[in-house]
């Protein structure tokens, strides 16, 4: 209904929406993340429609939140359901990842590139700390394979990067575990996120989400 809701206040349809369940997971209404899984269901849908020009299709991939092999499974299973493309709107500062679920989730990334099937990973939401000391970058927006995606706001005069000075704000910065890729060319080594933005301020214009 939340959906119906929304499309309807775009005069847009409804997308068809199908899920992918990995070990048992599925949708669970009523916690934390309702308001995100509808951004995404509902951004998501309404570029996608009004880029196409039609009805668009979006398979959601439920997946347990521990580690970087269920997640992995996640991309893999979406890939093997013939999408155009994954969007992940979920990651972690780099160092808490292990090497291990790096190069798992790495790798499943680099399985869906070979597909055609391009990864958008968002970059964060606590500006270039990712919620800790220090500087740090989001994984798996991190991943050269993927094309980490930050937040812009408007200003009187111009687009700027987005931040609400209290800690909330797009990630980004430079990776400490994987280089340079050639197709980069600032003057760190490492891999620099974001690579695209696209406006993220909730506090106007925003996003109308029901």
């Amino acid at each position: 209904t939340d959906n119906a809701a929304a499309f309807q206040a775009m005069s847009q349809p409804t997308p068809v929406i199908g899920n992918v369940s990995v070990a048992g997971a599925g949708n669970a209404p009523g916690g934390a993340a309702d308001g995100e899984v509808a951004l995404d269901l509902q951004v998501a849908g309404g570029v996608c429609q009004s880029m196409a020009g039609r009805i668009c299709k979006i398979v959601v991939a439920w997946v347990p939140n521990d580690g970087g092999t269920h997640f992995a499974a996640g991309v893999n299973a979406l890939v093997a359901a013939g999408v155009d493309a994954i969007s992940i709107s979920w990651g972690g500062p780099e160092n808490e990842w292990t090497s291990t679920d790096r190069a798992t989730v790495g790798a499943a990334i680099d399985w869906a590139d070979a597909a055609g099937v391009p990864v958008f990973v968002a970059s964060g939401d606590a500006g270039s700390s990712d919620g800790e000391g220090g500087v740090n970058v989001d994984f798996p927006a991190s991943y050269p394979g993927s094309i980490g995606c930050g937040g812009t706001t408007f200003g009187s005069s111009a687009e700027a990067v987005w931040s609400d000075g209290r800690g909330d704000g797009t990630g980004g910065g430079f990776s400490a575990y994987f280089a340079r890729p050639g197709w980069q060319t600032q003057s760190s080594m490492t891999r620099g996120v974001p690579d695209v933005s696209g406006l993220a301020d909730p506090s106007g214009p925003g996003w109308r989400i029901v």
